[in-house]
């Protein structure tokens, strides 16, 4: 599918706790991924849970390769991509990128933030003109230790500055909140976090939805707070809050409950 495509009609879902990774799948290059960037991304954490790492090769959705890819990048917190050299003169006349990596950074870029993109390298080589004036970090992933060290450094970084992002974006809808808005959070909130809930209410027989609640789920929706559930069981969608919704609650006061862990 189309990349366009598929992120404007199909994609609602929101951020997961994971980085694409970007990369060669050469077997020369397995190493890297298993011994720095997998470890080296795990020592993150958010909300407590372990950051995974993620790459397309891995997928098992049965989906196209393209919707795979786009799914990933968009559905990740943070997109890295290795641009490493493959190849450098005399072997080719001129450096030689992983055309595969280079698209998937397009990507990234063209549906990311710029917080939320990382390219890496090791080499000092000429780049593309494109993509010469994006920032970058060279790793020397020969060492195994600084080379973990490092990623998980801008990691940390950059999900610490889209945090800042994403609470100044709150913090102006927050300024604007219309008060049909306000009670679909409120309702929303005494929902357990791993809990969904059903706003209709019955008329005449028919489950419907109040023109205040829909009127907030709109606006509640477009900002990300709010996210729909479809399941086969029930013949209306059910609503959770989003972990940018869950951050809105906190902000504003109003503490959803957390989510039910055993004692032990």
């Amino acid at each position: 599918m189309h990349p366009n495509t598929f992120i404007s009609l199909l994609w609602s879902g929101e951020e997961l706790d994971e980085v694409f990774v970007a990369m060669s799948f050469s077997p020369q290059y397995q190493s890297r991924f298993d011994q720095v960037f997998r470890p080296a991304i795990e020592r993150v954490r958010v909300n407590g849970q372990a950051m995974r790492a993620t790459r397309v090769d891995e997928s098992k959705s049965g989906d196209s390769i393209i919707t795979d890819i786009v799914r990933g990048i968009a559905q990740a917190r943070v997109v890295v991509a290795d641009i490493s050299a493959l190849a450098k003169p005399p072997a080719y006349a001129e450096v030689f990128r992983n055309g595969n990596v280079m698209y998937e950074l397009g990507l990234a870029h063209a549906v990311k933030s710029p917080a939320q993109v990382i390219v890496l390298r090791d080499d000092r080589e000429k780049l593309l003109f494109d993509v010469s004036s994006i920032p970058h970090t060279t790793i020397d992933f020969t060492d195994v230790d600084d080379a973990k060290s490092t990623i998980t450094r801008l990691l940390c970084d950059r999900i610490e500055e889209g945090d800042k992002v994403v609470d100044i974006k709150l913090r102006s809808f927050l300024a604007s909140m219309t008060p049909d808005e306000l009670g679909v959070l409120e309702r929303l909130a005494t929902c357990p976090q791993d809990k969904c809930m059903d706003l209709t209410i019955q008329v005449s027989g028919h489950r419907l939805t109040p023109m205040p609640t829909n009127a907030g789920l709109i606006g509640l929706r477009s900002a990300g707070l709010v996210q729909a559930h479809h399941f086969q069981e029930s013949n209306v969608p059910l609503y959770s809050l989003t972990a940018r919704g869950r951050r809105t609650c906190s902000l504003l006061g109003i503490a959803p409950p957390k989510p039910y862990e055993p004692a032990g």
